[in-house]
């Protein structure tokens, strides 16, 4: 049996040979200036004279032109040529520069003319076009494949595109076509575009990298059309324009894009653009580009769930970044106009605009124009008008912008400005602003909780200023710390009259320098706050007129022994978090009973670190768990797992009754370890446990851990520390 089947395989070898299905692919050499179409063309010493006669004599697939140098004559129509090349399956066009002769040019000579075409009926896996310098055409190199279900995979590299009136490539796909092409170190100049994909049902692949190309004058890379699957990655390219539109150009496009790492210079038009795209995929990505000189840096209209990640966009004339549903980690500076302009939802949540950096714009640093915004982690600094604007004028309860942990400093006009109503605003550092550090023209409902309001120093506006007069629900203003600024710590033109209080558990210190820091606040309208002048004094309102005792100059923390430790009022509606994220309602005192501190900053006697010997979380380390706090006290741990990387897993948490709200979700709690721990006698807990793997591999993990307990006579919560565990 053994020897039948070897030899029914030898027998299998033999058969393509003998059949001559499977003869060796052809080389032939061309040369414009020396060559003879009367030549074998089958060495560099006998080459023919033009590539249209040598491509008539190619037979075999996987065969190679290779176009030699010249020094006086092009491959040109007055040499011979005839244009469009056609090339059939996997036909390769090699440039063989010598040193005397390194010139391989291809001059079409008419704009209406294409330099190359790929047979649409051969399927192309490993066709090349290297080193050849194309110029005077419609279209450098045009492809329609056609072969259902075949690759289409040609790789163009090191090639030079002059004076083209179309792209230098185009590509146009048909139904069941799998197009993955590889293009790569080309350069370019005086081109009506780069690379164009016109797709209609294929699959499309493919790397676009590492180009070069200026004087770009039409659309740059173009993608438009319905893919059947595939990720096309156009990445570290430079374009570089002074045309029309947009440089990069996705439009009407159902499929996966990356456009990863390009420098996209673009003078007068457009730079990034997304256009009507109804099927965002999420395998899409901008992501680490540099745009610049455009009207608009990058451009999303009509289309969700555009992730713009990591760009630097700088030096536009309208905005750095219009549009997007997850803007992230960008440095936005130096536009004439916007920052970042979050505008125009389609249907779904609203955008996420996040820890970007945005300094020096001619306008606001980030303008937010629809409702459901989530604007965290933001700097935006120095700007031509507000930190932040936000524009939408009507939002109704679930549709709330959350404004929170931005750090608005030496902005020309305005930190926060909001026109709407339904406004979250938590945990914010706005200082140093040349007009007032808010402005809400709404007041409507808007929530402003743990800011840091400092050092504005425009006397005549407010460093807070709710300009509305009539609202339907009062603004709520509590744990907020408004300090040390040239005009009136609050500012209100609300007609409220004497009604619930609504602010609340603030500070208010050091305004105008001569303790003006209410104004407009009728007795009754502010309650458990601490004012260096208060209008209303003696009404029972529990306010104080006590030194708060800031920690330094710019420094809005507490000392321990603030008069505003536990002197608020605990309220259902706080947020449960100070201005650095540590948790707040907590036992400051330590008198047994958690009480709501004053200002921004709640005071935490108690702290937890997470450390790893080799530095990283990976799955398995030892990690070193350390608390301290009061000597002898209990300890517990708690850890959450988030599968989505939130850095605190936890809203909505659950109230402990003893020590205040605890950050972390208990449905995410993944281990508590032995809660009979307690600190030693130098006020310290080191605990080391391995890290699990597994499911947990990827996900942020939150570690909490709660100090004292009834019995002992107090508790207080630490602020949380996030990790991810890595493989």
């Amino acid at each position: 049996m053994t020897f039948i089947l070897r030899s029914l395989f030898a027998l299998v070898l033999v058969i393509p040979v003998s059949s001559g299905q499977a003869l060796a692919q052809q080389d032939f050499w061309v040369n414009a200036e020396f060559g003879s179409n009367s030549n074998s063309g089958t060495s560099s010493s006998f080459p023919f004279k033009t590539v249209s006669f040598a491509l008539s004599q190619v037979t075999q697939d996987e065969s190679t032109l290779h176009l030699m140098g010249t020094s006086t004559v092009d491959y040109t129509r007055n040499n011979g040529e005839t244009f469009p090349w056609a090339l059939k399956q996997d036909v390769s066009l090699i440039a063989e520069p010598t040193v005397s002769n390194p010139n391989i040019i291809v001059d079409v000579g008419n704009a209406g003319t294409n330099a190359v075409e790929f047979d649409p009926g051969d399927p192309v896996s490993s066709s090349r076009i290297s080193g050849i310098t194309f110029q005077g055409g419609a279209v450098a190199v045009f492809a329609a494949p056609t072969s259902l279900f075949e690759p289409f995979a040609p790789t163009i590299e090191g090639c030079t595109f002059l004076s083209f009136s179309g792209p230098a490539m185009r590509f146009e796909p048909g139904a069941f076509v799998f197009c993955d092409p590889t293009i790569r170190n080309n350069d370019g100049s005086d081109l009506g575009g780069v690379v164009w994909f016109i797709i209609i049902g294929a699959v499309v692949d493919g790397q676009i990298e590492d180009n070069a190309f200026t004087n770009v004058k039409g659309t740059g890379f173009w993608m438009t059309g319905n893919t059947s699957g595939g990720v096309l990655t156009f990445q570290r390219n430079t374009l570089v324009a002074n045309g029309w539109l947009f440089l990069v150009r996705i439009e009407l496009f159902l499929g996966a894009v990356k456009i990863l790492d390009n420098n996209i210079s673009q003078t007068n038009e457009n730079g990034i653009g997304v256009l009507n795209c109804p099927s965002w995929s999420p395998d899409s990505e901008i992501r680490g580009n540099d745009v610049s000189l455009a009207v608009y840096g990058i451009y999303v209209e009509n289309t969700d769930n555009v992730s713009i990640i990591g760009n630097n966009s700088h030096d536009n004339s309208t905005a750095g970044i219009r549009g997007g549903w997850i803007v992230e980690d960008n440095n936005v500076h130096d536009n004439r106009g916007e920052g970042i302009w979050a505008i125009g939802a389609v249907s779904g949540p609203g955008p996420t605009v996040a820890n970007n950096t945005c300094t020096d714009n001619g306008a606001n640093g980030i303008r937010v124009s629809f409702t459901k915004a989530r604007i965290l982690g933001n700097t935006s600094n120095q700007n031509g008008n507000s930190g932040i604007l936000i524009g939408v004028l009507s939002q109704t309860d679930g549709d709330e912008t959350l404004v929170e942990g931005n750090s608005l400093f030496g902005n020309i006009g305005t930190g926060l400005t909001v026109h709407g109503a339904q406004v979250d605003v938590h945990g914010n550092t706005i200082g140093g602003n040349g007009g007032a550090g808010i402005q809400d023209f709404r007041c409507d409902g808007n929530q402003y909780s743990g800011n840091v309001i400092h050092n504005h120093p425009n006397s005549s506006v407010g460093a807070v200023e709710f300009l509305a007069t009539t609202v339907t629900v009062a603004p709520e203003f509590f744990h907020n710390t408004v300090a040390n600024n040239g005009g009136p710590g609050i500012n209100s033109f609300l007609a409220l009259g004497a009604s619930t209080p609504f602010v609340v558990n603030s500070i208010l210190w050091g305004n105008n320098g001569l303790g003006m820091d209410v104004v407009g606040l009728d007795a009754g309208e502010y309650a458990f706050c601490d004012l260096e002048d208060d209008p209303n004094p003696g009404a029972p309102w529990a306010n104080i007129s006590l030194d708060p005792q800031f920690v330094a100059a710019f420094d809005y923390h507490l000392e321990d022994t603030s008069p505003c430790r536990d002197a608020g009022t605990n309220l259902s509606k706080a947020w449960d978090t100070d201005m650095d994220w540590d948790p707040r309602v907590l036992d400051g005192d330590q008198n047994g009973s958690a009480v709501s501190d004053m200002g921004a900053d709640e005071v935490s006697k108690v702290s937890l670190s997470v450390s790893s010997a080799s530095g990283t979380y990976q799955q398995g380390t030892d990690i070193t768990l350390v608390v301290t706090g009061p000597a002898g006290a209990p300890c517990r741990f708690y850890a959450a797992a988030d599968p989505f990387g939130d850095p605190y897993a936890s809203f909505p948490g659950f109230d402990h009754p003893f020590f205040g709200t605890v950050l972390l979700d208990i449905a995410k709690l993944v281990n508590v370890p032995d809660p009979g721990l307690v600190l030693d006698g130098s006020g310290n807990l080191s605990v080391t446990t391995p890290l699990p793997g597994g499911a947990m591999v990827g996900m942020h993990i939150v570690m909490q851990a709660t100090v004292g307990s009834p019995a002992f006579g107090w508790g207080q919560i630490t602020p949380a520390v996030a990790f991810v565990i890595t493989p």
